[in-house]
């Protein structure tokens, strides 16, 4: 979350909702998660694969399609503890700049406008130098240096399609559109599958085709109607 809104975003420090969701688990092959609006709260909760071993590293890899041209929030990954905010998150400013968010610190990526078409990211964290990858489509952007880094020993949780700020969730940034092939791994994925289809991987902390989640407000799993179509005759979905 970009710092220089605090002013904006005070407004919405009481906004307080009891959410109920309805959790899940499955392979989500060819389907997408549906956010039809950007009023009330919805929202996707992913859990990380419990069995994985504590990270300070990650590659985190979506897609995501939306006719919004306005701000908005694509994840935010927070601890169990309330006091320390978002870990990491992803939102797109009115600019069409990827803002990549970790701890206190934003980076932005002017990644232009793709509005009404599938946008493919890819983000890495190298916490050993402090690098932040961004592939976009995949094509590499050039690499920030982030001085924040993640805690191996905290439990965290994954959201897509809004942004916790202090302990509430703020409604301004709420997503609307479709995201799929969510996937996370506790490591730095190499170049070579980087720039190469690395929507086929399958992460070791949040697996797409095996996938624990749960659906909040009026989010849903639909079929997905647009596949993408690469250099050889296949298409990803």
């Amino acid at each position: 979350m970009c710092h220089h809104q605090d002013g904006r975003m005070k407004k919405y420090l009481l906004w307080f909702v009891v959410f109920a969701g309805s959790l899940a688990h499955g392979a989500l092959t060819k389907r997408v998660f549906l956010f039809p609006d950007r009023y009330g709260a919805t929202f996707v909760s992913l859990s990380l694969n419990n069995n994985s071993q504590p990270f300070s590293d990650f590659t985190l890899c979506l897609e995501w399609y939306t006719p919004t041209v306005r701000e908005y929030s694509l994840l935010s990954m927070s601890s169990s503890n309330p006091r320390s905010g978002n870990a990491f998150s992803l939102s797109i400013s009115s600019r069409d700049k990827l803002i990549v968010s970790i701890g206190r610190e934003d980076h932005a990526f002017r990644i232009g406008a793709h509005n009404m078409d599938w946008v493919e990211a890819c983000v890495a964290l190298d916490s050993e130098n402090g690098l932040i990858q961004v592939w976009i489509n995949n094509k590499a952007f050039p690499r920030h240096i982030t001085s924040q880094t993640m805690s191996s020993n905290e439990t965290y949780t994954l959201s897509l399609g809004h942004i916790k700020y202090r302990g509430v969730y703020w409604p301004y940034y709420y997503f609307e559109g479709e995201m799929s092939n969510v996937n996370m791994w506790n490591y730095v994925l190499p170049p070579e599958i980087m720039r190469w289809n690395p929507m086929q991987r399958h992460g070791n902390l949040i697996n797409w085709h095996n996938l624990d989640y749960e659906l909040y407000g009026n989010a849903t799993i639909q079929p997905r109607l647009q596949c993408k179509e690469y250099p050889r005759p296949y298409y990803v979905c």
